[in-house]
């Protein structure tokens, strides 16, 4: 069971209560005390759980006195964070938390912190000290740690924004087999100063984000603490999350230089948001480079604002990369004058993709002549917005480029469209898509793109009966059509939704 809405502390406690099937409950926790779902430590020490099947529990558990917290807390009264009681009781509560905690020996993950949303408008700095859980677990060993441990299935355990000291001396000897995958917030591992190095041979994967926001050079800073506090290498470190870091292609670089020696798994990088705009990277040929020489090993790449990828390297990355399932290079950073990552179609049908258990693609493919298109544009001929060719290259390219993507039998999401959502507060005055300039009159539509008609060759792609999810999002495409949509009911049956605009 999956959880975005809201459940009180006793409606959850309940569920835990009455539930004995129960093998998931995730909680999509967020700072606010009424969304999500959490429980109160009382609640859950005069229940009787019947759960015992549980695999994964991701529940923020609250209301627990912590007089062991001595330091200061900058931002708000203690009052406002610290729940009232006394040494002895929050001893005996989290003892008696714990314990029922130990009867779940099938866990696999447990999730106790909760997210902060680093890219809301909303976000400063500050709320990562604000919204921290202050009547948490304290994680230690004098407070009953201990109780935990046959726990022997647990590989991933998340105290993100917690205020735990699981870190510390006495605490590092403490072990689950020696296989968790510890996810915690940066600032957490980079205050205990050797969390990382004396545990950095556990982590199998990573998760970074960074504030590019607040300060020009911040993200810089961030990084370089981040180098400070870490082992020279992570040598079961696999896959790797990074986000909000500006201009830092040399920061892809140094983290892909510190993984496992048998290779990366899975690269999800999104430089920026929609807040910074800066397109200028620091060794971006360098980062390019780098991942490509994971291309053996790589089963995904995520790559939000990957303009620095030219359509010779991509293509290189799906001839090199046969255990490819997820390639997704069309985030949501780009506004209307920025250059986005694409296939130069001529790439594509020079080369022999080795990628075929692709189950996700996410990339333009462009540079085909699109005679096709006879209507004006902007009050223009078409002429002025196609690309260069004959009649007969069009057609030819349109079918080479057909041809390789019906190669990905087990595709089932398709994305070739440009990753516009609405344009807001960050439109090129000149592009001012309003009534009177629609969308499919603006400059930054692909109109040199498949044409994804019949006549084109569509019907090449017949055998992609996994696809589900298309989108062609701000292109010239006429799939629309009474024959083409024929066609897509009959050879497509899984579709159910393909995004035009």
């Amino acid at each position: 069971m999956e959880i975005k809405s809201s459940l009180s502390s006793q409606q959850t406690n309940h569920l835990l209560c009455s539930a004995p099937n129960l093998k998931e409950l995730y909680f999509a926790c967020t700072h606010e005390v009424n969304l999500g779902g959490w429980l109160e430590a009382g609640a859950i020490v005069q229940s009787d759980w019947i759960c015992n099947n549980l695999e994964v529990l991701a529940c923020k558990i609250s209301e627990i006195p912590r007089p062991d917290i001595t330091r200061e807390i900058y931002f708000l009264e203690p009052d406002r964070h610290l729940h009232p009681g006394s040494p002895q009781r929050s001893m005996e509560l989290q003892r008696q938390v714990y314990s029922k905690l130990a009867k779940l020996t099938k866990l696999r993950e447990l999730r106790l912190g909760f997210v902060l949303d680093s890219t809301h408008p909303s976000y400063a700095l500050e709320d990562e000290e604000i919204f921290r859980q202050y009547d948490c677990l304290a994680m230690t060993l004098e407070s009953g740690l201990d109780l935990l441990k046959n726990l022997q299935n647990l590989q991933v355990v998340d105290l993100s924004n917690m205020e735990v000291y699981i870190d510390g001396e006495s605490e590092r000897s403490f072990s689950w087999g020696g296989r968790v995958d510890w996810n915690r917030t940066f600032w957490d591992c980079c205050q205990s100063g050797y969390a990382l190095k004396t545990n950095g041979h556990h982590v199998q994967s990573l998760e970074l984000y960074f504030d590019s926001d607040s300060h020009m050079y911040y993200d810089y800073d961030q990084a370089n603490d981040f180098f400070e506090f870490s082992p020279t290498f992570f040598p079961r470190l696999t896959s790797v999350t990074l986000c909000g870091m500006r201009n830092r292609g040399d920061l892809v670089v140094d983290i892909i230089n510190k993984g496992s020696e048998a290779g990366w798994k899975e690269l999800k990088f999104s430089m920026f948001d929609d807040r910074n705009r800066d397109r200028s990277v620091v060794d971006g040929d360098g980062m390019v480079k780098a991942i490509l020489r994971q291309a053996p090993t790589l089963e995904v790449l995520n790559l939000d604002g990957g303009a620095y990828f030219k359509s010779k390297e991509i293509n290189k990355l799906l001839c090199s990369a046969p255990r490819l399932v997820e390639l997704q290079l069309l985030g949501n950073t780009r506004t209307l004058s920025d250059e986005e990552p694409c296939l130069d179609a001529n790439d594509v049908v020079q080369s022999e993709w080795v990628c075929t258990n692709l189950e996700i693609f996410g990339c333009a493919i462009r540079g085909i002549p699109r005679h096709d298109i006879t209507r004006r544009i902007n009050d223009e001929p078409a002429s002025n917005y196609t690309c260069p060719g004959s009649y007969q290259d069009g057609v030819e390219l349109q079918r080479g480029v057909y041809s390789q993507l019906s190669r990905l039998i087990k595709l089932k999401e398709l994305y070739l469209g440009s990753p516009l959502e609405e344009y807001e507060d960050f439109r090129s005055p000149e592009l001012e898509l309003d009534d009177d300039v629609p969308r499919r009159d603006c400059p930054s539509r692909q109109f040199d793109c498949l044409a994804m008609t019949l006549d084109s060759g569509l019907d090449q792609l017949k055998d992609l009966k996994d696809l589900h999810w298309i989108d062609m999002k701000d292109m010239e495409v006429y799939i629309d059509k009474p024959k083409e949509q024929k066609w897509v009911g009959k050879n497509w049956p899984r579709v159910t939704r393909i995004f035009l605009s």
